[in-house]
């Protein structure tokens, strides 16, 4: 019940009203949770571990917002930042986009999502083409990753 306290008050450095659920995600990328406001809008928190990445991140996500991709910037706290200090993490707060996880890619229509992943795959790096120089952050080589 504690955690859920914690959570309770770093939701309040944003301006999104009073929540109704925290509700943990499963993620490979750290500690996250769906949250639901009692007026029914849904956010996504994050918590953070390396305040540079996450600066990265938002200087990422804000030029490929500017250039066309339907991506989720951190929202800011009411205090500016877009992320807010815990007691030894960071947390960051985004609306939740719409559609759903695809959890499981080899049944039904595989091959009509295999179709659709690739569009979305060249649709983001024809955004990641038109981003000015974005510090710090290393070249993308898909290929290689989708190999590893």
């Amino acid at each position: 019940m504690g955690a859920k306290m914690d959570m309770n008050k770093i939701l309040k450095s944003w301006n999104i009203g009073n929540v109704s659920l925290i509700d943990p995600i499963p993620s490979n990328w750290g500690k996250t949770s769906l949250v639901i406001t009692t007026d029914g809008r849904k956010f996504i928190l994050k918590e953070k571990t390396n305040i540079a990445q996450t600066k990265q991140e938002l200087e990422l996500l804000s030029s490929l917002l500017n250039v066309g991709a339907q991506v989720a910037v951190p929202i800011s706290a009411i205090n500016g930042n877009h992320y807010i200090l815990g007691k030894s993490k960071a947390y960051c707060l985004y609306q939740k986009l719409p559609g759903k996880v695809i959890e499981e890619h080899y049944t039904g229509n595989a091959i009509s999502r295999a179709r659709s992943f690739g569009k979305a795959i060249a649709f983001l790096h024809s955004c990641f083409l038109k981003c000015d120089n974005i510090n710090g952050i290393k070249e993308l080589k898909l290929i290689e990753q989708i190999q590893e």
